[in-house]
């Protein structure tokens, strides 16, 4: 058998040194039951911390690719945190559209604590350990609870000797614009959106990912092909609700021809998430890369949406206050 070597030197700078002696431990466990995945995992983590295997590769842009989208992630939440948190009025705010994204998106994040329990042991130190974990899920759904408040209009009661005669939650009225904005918003057919809704429940039950458009170089051998039928139906259900949701918001921006429902500068920064994430397609921007994940439907459709709200965010004019100008919390 015929086995041909390829043999490459490259000095080793003082940051790749670091890097390699603290990564080190990826690439020099031999295994030699690799899969072809695995083994070029390897090899993409090796060249990062030393060398280069192909002259058309490039490593480093990569690991800013495969990781910027993680800060832009979080930068969106939190920035969703502040806009929930101080919103107190529902004028252009979708009230369909937002009850969608905010019960998918907290059943998702109650399914994780369910499932964080059930990982941990039930002793004292296993309830410990979690504390952080629950502190980062409590963080991960403020923004949905207070988009429930928001839309529910519920105002809470801070004044300590009310609360033996009163709730310390209270719905507060509609004003005149919040009525005149749900009015403006249920003029959206909920029949056909109703119909979408099913249809893409259909379709993405079927299809977890979307269609294939792009096939991965490499299928990941790690990929979960036999999920339950009811993993299937709630992920599908979740995806349905959050493109349903977000279709109903920007109905209402288009009517009203006013941009809400998120910080403007959280939108653009969620259009250049999905602008990153699209990159890896392009060879002149990543070289060659023997691990490129696949482009399904899925995809398309997300950055369909982003692209959307970002032309709204940007050349749309915030929510004005009833003296004619424009809220902060909307620049």
């Amino acid at each position: 058998m015929e086995i041909t070597w390829r043999i490459s030197f490259s000095g080793r700078t003082p940051g790749k040194l670091i890097l390699g002696d603290a990564l080190g431990e990826v690439t020099i466990k031999p295994d030699f039951n690799q899969t072809k995945y695995e083994t070029q995992n390897s090899h993409s983590w090796s060249e990062l911390i030393s060398h280069r295997f192909y002259a058309d590769a490039h490593p480093r842009r990569r690991a800013v690719i495969a990781y910027a989208p993680s800060a832009l992630s979080f930068t969106t939440h939190i920035l969703d945190i502040h806009y929930w948190y101080t919103r107190t009025s529902t004028r252009f705010i979708s009230i369909a559209g937002t009850m969608h994204i905010s019960t998918s998106k907290l059943a998702l994040c109650l399914i994780s604590i369910y499932s964080a329990l059930n990982a941990h042991e039930r002793t004292w130190i296993g309830w410990v350990s979690m504390i952080p974990t629950f502190l980062l899920i409590l963080v991960m759904i403020s923004p949905y609870i207070n988009m429930i408040k928001v839309v529910l209009r519920l105002k809470w009661q801070w004044k300590r000797s009310n609360w033996r005669t009163q709730a310390p939650m209270r719905r507060v009225p509609a004003t005149h614009q919040e009525r005149a904005s749900e009015r403006l918003d249920r003029r959206t057919n909920h029949i056909v959106m109703t119909g979408l809704l099913l249809a893409l429940l259909a379709y993405f039950w079927v299809y977890p990912d979307g269609q294939v458009i792009i096939p991965p170089n490499i299928p990941s051998s790690s990929q979960d092909t036999s999920l339950s039928q009811w993993s299937k139906t709630s992920k599908a259900l979740r995806k349905a609700m959050i493109s349903v949701g977000t279709i109903y918001q920007i109905l209402l921006n288009h009517r009203g021809h006013t941009f809400a429902g998120r910080h403007r500068s959280a939108t653009i920064i969620n259009f250049i998430y999905e602008i990153i994430g699209l990159s890896v397609f392009v060879p002149k921007v990543v070289g060659r890369f023997d691990l490129r994940p696949g482009l399904f439907m899925t995809g398309i459709l997300s950055v369909a949406l982003s692209f959307t709200l970002a032309w709204q965010a940007i050349w749309m004019r915030g929510v004005p206050h009833q003296g004619g100008g424009v809220d902060d919390d909307e620049d």
